[in-house]
């Protein structure tokens, strides 16, 4: 009935689906809180700009916005601990991922520094990766706690042979990440066109 809003359904079958948040525009979920008390998705705005909007699933569950600026913001990846989102803005110029603190939003801490999107946490909150669109990567900052958030030397885990479509997934162990990506597309050469095809079917049938 419109853009591609938020829903969710039983995993099992054994209910119909619900729709969990309204808006004018495509959203897209980015994350759960740890407790499963919140869901990060985000939307554009009026002006066409993207922002962070949360979803309480606890009461009304009336969602929130989080972080919208004058920039686009997206992805919203929440922490292990629920006590940080870790997030993409272009605010720079380009895009970057940064991290601010949950559920005020107060301060912010600069993640990457050569662009990077989809962040996504692993190793317990100690490590933030993300993907770097200039050298074709998926990169690594470890982070540390002392006591404010500081991140560290970003270092290159591998490289991917094309942009991927979404957020990396984290095993719970952190020793999988699943991410994906287009793969190379087939050129069409050649049509082959028959016809009648289906007399031919008979004829065949019939000399059996």
């Amino acid at each position: 009935g419109g853009p591609p809003n938020l829903f969710w359904k039983p995993v099992d079958g054994t209910g119909p689906e619900e729709r969990l948040a309204s808006g004018a525009s495509t959203q897209f979920a980015t994350g759960w809180s740890p407790d499963g008390k919140f869901l990060a998705f985000h939307q554009s705005n009026e002006a066409g700009n993207s922002d962070i909007w949360i979803l309480p699933m606890d009461g009304d569950r009336k969602p929130r916005r989080f972080l919208g600026t004058a920039f686009n913001e997206s992805f919203g990846s929440f922490s292990p601990d629920g006590r940080w989102l870790a997030y993409c803005s272009d605010e720079s110029g380009e895009w970057e991922v940064y991290v601010t603190s949950f559920p005020n939003g107060e301060g912010k801490w600069q993640i990457s520094t050569g662009g990077g999107i989809n962040p996504a946490w692993t190793k317990g909150g100690s490590e933030i990766i993300f993907y770097d669109q200039g050298s074709h990567s998926m990169v690594s900052v470890p982070i540390t706690y002392s006591p404010e958030l500081h991140p560290g030397k970003a270092s290159n885990l591998f490289q991917l042979p094309s942009d991927p479509d979404y957020l990396p997934d984290i095993s719970r162990d952190g020793e999988h990440i699943a991410i994906a990506h287009r793969g190379k597309q087939a050129q069409i050469t050649r049509l082959v066109v028959v016809v009648n095809w289906f007399e031919e079917l008979k004829r065949q049938l019939a000399a059996k």
